[in-house]
C-alpha cells in the first residue's frame, strides 16, 4: 500500500518496532483517515508515516 523500499521498511521498524505487531485493521482505519478524510495524496502519507509513525498507532 506504501510501496515502501527496503532502507524504508528497516528505518521505520527501528523508529517504531510497535507497528510491525499493531493490528492491521487499525493501521487500515488510520491510512483511511488521513488519506479521505484528511485529504492527504499517498505519497505525502508515505511521507508522513516515515517522519511519524506514531500517528499510526492512535
Amino acid at each position: 500500500e506504501f510501496k515502501l523500499s527496503g532502507k524504508e521498511v528497516r528505518a521505520l521498524v527501528i523508529r517504531r518496532p510497535q507497528l510491525i505487531t499493531y493490528k492491521l485493521k487499525c493501521i487500515r482505519d488510520n491510512t483511511f483517515s488521513i488519506k479521505e478524510e484528511m485529504g492527504f495524496d499517498e505519497e505525502q502519507t508515505k511521507e508522513i508515516l516515515l517522519k511519524k509513525p506514531k500517528i499510526w498507532e492512535r
